[in-house]
């Protein structure tokens, strides 16, 4: 009986060149999987920031209105917001907005001196 040994190297060729091919196409999937990953998170935290944002500015109207405004929790879209205001009643306070949706956490920490008719913001900053 004669072996065709051109015929199983080239099966071996074939099975090696196969599995080599199922790995890179895995690597890339995961590659793209993570990176998809990554762009929600991004897109996830800059719409919690708006919703921060959103709760301050709130805050510093209803401190227009009432000097006694201490805050409050209030749904922005899907996030929910915790406003405190630190500073009753407002002549210059600081205002703790605290903006979160599922794992997602983002606060922010205004300090601004207000009356009847003018804001004055005098620091806006992301906090830990």
């Amino acid at each position: 009986m004669r072996t065709d040994r051109r015929g199983a190297a080239l099966l071996v060729g074939v099975v090696l060149f196969t599995a080599l091919l199922l790995l890179l196409s895995g690597g890339m999937a995961l590659g793209a999987w993570q990176a998809l990953e990554t762009g929600l998170a991004a897109r996830g935290s800059g719409h919690l920031m708006l919703a921060a944002e959103s709760c301050a500015e709130e805050a510093m109207t209803q401190l227009t209105r009432d000097a006694a405004y201490a805050g409050e929790t209030m749904e922005v879209g899907p996030a929910s917001c915790t406003i405190s205001v630190a500073g009753v009643p407002c002549g210059s306070c600081t205002i703790r907005v605290e903006a979160a949706e599922g794992s997602w956490v983002r606060r922010l920490e205004v300090d601004a001196t207000v009356d009847a008719s003018t804001i004055v913001i005098t620091r806006w900053e992301e906090t830990p």
